[in-house]
């Protein structure tokens, strides 16, 4: 039977490949997955994959490749045990330091450990996807979760999403303009420093440069401007928004709080001024 099989799959590959040159680089690569680093079985991977693409009814190409798969899977599982640890480790002194409000750089040392704390969330994050050919999509999304949460981590995982490759090609986003949008998204909350406000407004911008179809940048501008009480600019971004689009119901929904927010501090300046 054995011999049969055998005789059947040389028939398959031609006369271009015979069975012991395709053995000889089996073992070559597995040779390579013996070497135990990563480097070497990734290697190893890559010339199982090109030899199961040769001769994909020889079954040890696919159950190598799992080999390495799990010995992969085993490493960045540990990777991330350990990140974790330190990401919990690093919470730990920012909420000491936040709570006793001491020693007297306490401020500039918790801004310090919640730096550090995001990136370890985006390296966690990259350990967690691998090599994965889908990887860069969930990390676009996992940008704009962050982002749009307000969360620091955002801007780290957005640095990572704008350089990962796109070996699938499943972006559609060449120029990487969604990491520039969950910068921006960071920082649309209802309050900005001056500072971020500057920060959030580039990267909205520089976004729609690269990307003028992509509206919600437009949101995100008019949300900065608000928050920073520049009423004019807001009321701008928002109206462009809606002449390109006049069913975003979000665009609509936002000219009517920025009307309100206006009516309310014209009121409160007023209302300051009769008391002087």
């Amino acid at each position: 039977m054995r011999s049969c099989t055998t005789f059947l799959l040389t028939l398959a590959l031609g006369a271009s490949t015979s069975l012991p040159s395709l053995k000889a680089e089996d073992a070559k690569a597995l040779a390579l997955l013996k070497r135990d680093d990563e480097r070497s079985i990734a290697k190893a991977v890559e010339a199982w994959k090109k030899l199961e693409a040769t001769a994909p009814e020889y079954v040890p190409f696919l159950a190598n490749q799992l080999i390495a798969s799990v010995f992969l899977t085993q490493e960045l599982r540990d990777d991330i045990r350990h990140l974790e640890a330190r990401y919990n480790e690093l919470n730990r002194q920012r909420e000491k330091l936040e709570t006793r409000k001491e020693p007297a750089d306490w401020l500039d040392r918790a801004k310090r450990v919640r730096e550090e704390m995001s990136q370890i969330k985006a390296k966690s994050l990259v350990k967690k996807l691998g090599a994965a050919g889908d990887a860069p999509a969930f990390l676009r999304a996992s940008a704009l979760y962050y982002g749009c949460r307000g969360i620091e981590a955002a801007e780290k995982v957005a640095e990572v999403y704008s350089t990962v490759p796109d070996k699938r090609d499943v972006l559609h986003d060449p120029v990487r303009a969604f990491a520039d949008l969950a910068v921006a998204a960071r920082f649309a909350q209802p309050r900005v420093t001056p500072g971020d406000r500057d920060k959030a407004v580039a990267a909205a911008e520089a976004a729609l440069k690269k990307d003028p179809h992509l509206l919600r940048a437009y949101l995100f501008l008019a949300k900065i401007y608000l928050a920073n009480h520049e009423f004019v600019a807001a009321r701008t971004e928002v109206d462009k928004l809606l002449k390109l689009n006049p069913e975003h119901k979000a665009a609509a929904r936002l000219k009517a709080e920025i009307h309100s927010a206006e009516e309310d501090a014209a009121a409160q300046q007023g209302a300051e001024n009769s008391k002087e």
